[in-house]
Formats: C-alpha cells, sequence, structure tokens
C-alpha cells in the first residue's frame, strides 16, 4: 500500500474483475482502492466456517462439519455436536482477528471511512467453490455459490498417458494395484517410524497386490536397527528428542526404502504421475467411467485435489488424514460410501487398522458401486 506508483500503475489498467482468494481479504481491500467492480471470491477447498458466516450462508453445527479437522461423522454424537460449535466459533473468531488487523491497516491509509473488509467480502457478485456438491457433505446454499469443483478435468485427462517405467509398474501383482502417496504437504521424512511400518505391515500383508508407494526424495529417517540405542527405538519419546535430532543429521538413511528392501511388490518412488495413475478409464456401451483397470485402491492424505481425481476415476480410498479440510474430506468420502478413514494415531495405537482398513476395500466391491451413483450424478 505504501506503493503508490504501483497502485497508480494497476489503477491505469481498468480491470474489469477481481479473483480473489479466502485465505485472507487483504486483496478484496486492495481491489476496492483500484475502483475494479465485479468481485469474484474464490475457495480453494470446502467453504469455511468464515466464508459461510460472512455470506449469510447457513452452516448447522449439528452436521456439517468445522473446516479445521473437527473429526465427527454424519451422525454425530452430542459430545461431536458440542465439540463442532465450540470449533466452529474459534475458526470465525480467529479469522476474524486477521481481517479486523488488515481493515485498520488500510484505514490508516485511507481513511477512517473505508469500508470493512468483511462487507467488501460478502458483496461478492459470484463465489466460486473448489468442491462438487455431490462429493462434500450435503448443506444449505446460496444462489450466488457455485461449485467448480473439477474444472478443466475432463479435457486434461484425454491426453493423460503413462511413460513406459509406471506402465509397467501397473502391469504387476496377480489381483492390481494399490497406489500410496500423502500429497506434497505431508511428507513421509516428516513422520514418526510408527507410520510408515504400518503401511509395510499393509503391504506384506496383501503379497497379492503390487504397491506403487510415493515417499519423500528425501525420506531419510535414523529410527534403524543398530544405529539407536534400544530404548529409544520405535515410539519417540519427549526425552529421547535430544537422541533423535542428533541422529536425523545422518540423514544417509533411507528409513522405507530399508523396510522394503526385502518386498518384491513394493515400487518406491519421490514422484508419480497421479492423475495419469488414476485416470478414467470408460466401460463400452455406458456412461460409467472407471479408474485404470489394474488400480484396486488408492490411500492418500485425504487432500481435496487427491479425493476430486478419486472421485472422478472412481478409485476407492483408504484416507490417513493430518490436518485442516483432510479429516472433514474423509469422512465426505465415507458418508458417500467409496472410502473409509484411519486415525493417524491408530498407526501407532493399532497399527494392524490400516490392513483392515485396506483388506475391506480390496474385498467389496460396493465401494466401487458407490462411487458409480455419485459419478453419474457428477456428470
Amino acid at each position: 500500500l505504501s506503493r503508490e506508483d504501483l497502485i497508480e500503475k494497476l489503477r491505469a489498467e481498468k480491470f474489469d474483475a477481481y479473483f480473489g482468494e479466502q485465505i485472507n481479504l487483504c486483496g478484496h481491500g486492495l481491489a476496492y482502492i483500484l475502483g475494479i467492480k465485479s468481485h469474484f471470491w474464490v475457495s480453494s477447498c470446502p467453504i469455511s466456517d468464515y466464508m459461510a458466516w460472512l455470506l449469510g450462508m447457513p452452516q448447522p453445527s449439528s452436521y456439517i462439519p468445522s473446516l479445521i479437522g473437527m473429526d465427527i461423522t454424519h451422525r454425530p454424537t452430542y459430545w461431536e455436536r458440542a465439540q463442532n460449535i465450540w470449533s466452529t466459533f474459534l475458526y470465525v473468531q480467529f479469522a476474524r482477528r486477521g481481517t479486523v488487523e488488515a481493515t485498520e491497516m488500510f484505514r490508516r491509509r485511507y481513511g477512517a471511512d473505508f469500508p470493512n473488509l468483511e462487507a467488501i467480502a460478502a458483496d461478492s457478485d459470484m463465489v466460486f467453490v473448489n468442491t462438487d456438491e455431490f462429493v462434500d457433505f450435503p448443506r444449505p446454499t446460496l444462489p450466488h455459490v457455485v461449485h467448480i469443483g473439477g474444472l478443466g478435468e475432463a479435457s486434461s485427462s484425454k491426453s493423460l498417458k503413462l511413460n513406459e517405467i509406471f506402465s509397467e509398474q501397473m502391469e504387476k501383482g496377480s489381483k492390481g494395484v494399490v497406489y500410496f502417496s500423502l500429497g506434497t504437504l505431508v511428507n513421509t521424512s516428516s513422520l514418526p517410524a510408527f507410520a510408515m511400518r504400518a503401511v509395510v505391515d499393509a503391504v506384506k500383508k496383501t503379497p497379492d497386490y503390487h504397491f506403487i508407494l510415493v515417499t519423500d526424495s528425501r525420506d531419510h529417517h535414523p529410527l534403524l536397527q543398530g544405529k539407536i540405542p534400544a530404548p529409544t527405538r520405535g515410539l519417540l519419546e519427549h526425552d529421547k528428542l535430544v537422541n533423535y535430532a542428533q541422529f536425523l543429521k545422518e540423514d544417509q538413511f533411507q528409513f522405507t526404502r530399508h523396510l522394503c528392501e526385502a518386498l518384491p511388490n513394493v515400487f518406491l518412488c519421490s514422484w508419480a504421475p497421479q492423475a495419469a495413475l488414476l485416470s478414467k478409464y470408460q466401460l463400452p456401451y455406458s456412461l460409467i467411467k472407471i479408474c485404470h483397470p489394474r488400480l484396486q485402491a488408492f490411500i492418500t492424505h485425504g487432500g481435496y485435489n487427491s479425493i476430486m481425481e478419486a472421485s472422478r476415476y472412481a478409485v476407492p480410498l483408504v484416507t490417513i488424514p493430518f490436518y485442516f479440510d483432510q479429516v472433514r474430506n474423509s469422512r465426505a468420502a465415507e458418508l458417500n460410501g467409496w472410502g473409509i478413514p484411519v486415525n493417524r494415531f491408530s498407526l501407532r495405537d493399532n497399527p494392524d487398522g490400516l490392513y483392515q482398513a485396506l483388506h475391506a476395500i480390496l474385498s467389496h466391491k460396493r465401494y466401487v458401486g458407490s462411487y458409480c451413483c455419485i459419478d453419474y450424478k457428477m456428470e
């Protein structure tokens, strides 16, 4: 805002419209300064509690989970509803605090009569939400809220092809392939040892399937046999963090690769063409579109891009949500009948839980059947 020359240069462009994200409302204030009349508000994830509150969109806390990681089912208990109400309240108050500070910043620069950023945002002409209403929780909405989840996917999926390496991997496994990826923000190198052990144990118990595991390129872990004194192996304890930090510097030990050394049904990589692996395959004489015919399941963190790709390509899910909207997304997949969420703490407390969820997905075709109903509605 102190760059008056830049402000004038932008104002001279006479932009017709402004598109702004929901993370903060500073862009709406800038659009107001530039005299842009048409405002379009964009949410890159399910619409947040704060965004809904500003728009006057009803958000019944009795059955719509807060965006900040509330793990409640589609039939929440009394205690879950109470927690959800409290989480929604905290989310709105926390977000409002940042907006109040931003509004004061604009008013110090442009006068006390500068409108509240909340009012500018709430007056947006259209609201675009990067979700699909048939994949999310059912909820009340408004006429100017448009769901754009999967926009552009139909045209881009036609050109998706697997390279020779991944084409070869997709042909392995007598019963098919299972794909594992935790996205770009959840690094396997940051996970405690028990997490990847639980994943590899599930691989060991499923020898008829080939696994493509996407791990962090820095997937080095110090907790290897013989590298740390016995008391510090296994689960990390608070009093062992000093030892952990010391051994973390010895980054030449690749933890997941070490665990998978003797497993013939694993392909490790630091990146995979996810959309191509999940790519759509249309059944002859049918509107139903399914995933790659060899792909049987997708173990994911539950990020919305992965959820949308899986929903478009009819891939049954096992989700391990970690934070923010991932828990909510995972519960939405469960509600719609094509996913099973696994609590991340159960990887420590009940390591066999991941295998049980994967076994259920691979054994019951009803998960693909549930997807087909959703796919028909989405099309």
